[in-house]
This record gives structure tokens, C-alpha cells and sequence, in this order.
């Protein structure tokens, strides 16, 4: 069963997030395991509130939400935003360095979730497990 994944991230690492987000975009839904229902794109300029509803929204149908880490991760209040909402919901949660890093700071949100460096063969299992974690 494919996952409808929610991507949270720095915005200012969005190049490297992109290679997570797009890593199987040529392979059918049922082989890459999962959808992206992140939107930051469209919301960068938008006020606080209207950030968090946006949020909340795309959060809907989610069972997974997939905190991309890089350098400022760690800090960023709509990525501890959305780690909250997505933990008030039900959903599994896992770390992955962007392609290339490890080491950052993990943000204290992930509440003990797997963290792994980034492999493309592997994020559809780590996707998987993370719902079967949360008992989705």
C-alpha cells in the first residue's frame, strides 16, 4: 500500500529536499510507496496563521511525515509545527539526512523516531516501518 507522506523541512534546503521528494518520480505510486502531500512552494510568503491551517489541511490523509534534516532543521519553528500537529495525529515520523549529510541536529520533535541517512533504495521500507510504528 502506498503512503501519502507529508515532507517537513527548512525551506532554504529545498534543492536537496527535492532529490527526497522526487527520488521515484518516474516509478509507478505502488513501487515508490509513497505521495507527497507537502506544499511550501505555495506558501513561503503567507502569514503565520495561514501557514499552520495550510499545514493542517495537507496534513489530512497523511499516515507518515518524513522530517528532511539538514544544517537549520533543527531550529525551524514550522518544522517543529509540523512535527507536533503530525504526532497529534497519529502519524509515523521519520528523520533522513539530505543526500550527502548525517550529523546534524535532529529536532527533539521526532520523539525517539528513526533517523537514517539518506538511501533511495531503502525510504519506501523506512516509510513503511515508521506507519507500522505508529499503528497505521
Amino acid at each position: 500500500m502506498a503512503r501519502r507522506v507529508y515532507f517537513a523541512f527548512d525551506y532554504q534546503d529545498v534543492f536537496e529536499v527535492n532529490q527526497i521528494r522526487r527520488s521515484a518520480q518516474f516509478d509507478d505510486v505502488s513501487v515508490r510507496g509513497f505521495t507527497d502531500a507537502s506544499q511550501w512552494e505555495t506558501l513561503q510568503k503567507k502569514d503565520d496563521a495561514t501557514i499552520k491551517r495550510a499545514i493542517d489541511e495537507a496534513l489530512i490523509g497523511t499516515s507518515v511525515t518524513v522530517v528532511c534534516i539538514g544544517e537549520r532543521t533543527a531550529s525551524r519553528p514550522y518544522v517543529k509545527y509540523e512535527l507536533n500537529a503530525s504526532a497529534d495525529r497519529g502519524n509515523g515520523l521519520l528523520g533522513v539526512y539530505l543526500p550527502g549529510t548525517s550529523g546534524y541536529a535532529q529536532p527533539t520533535e521526532l520523539r525517539g523516531a528513526p533517523v537514517c541517512n539518506w538511501d533511495s533504495s531503502r525510504f519506501a521500507d523506512w516509510v513503511e516501518t515508521a506507519a507500522r510504528l505508529a499503528g497505521r
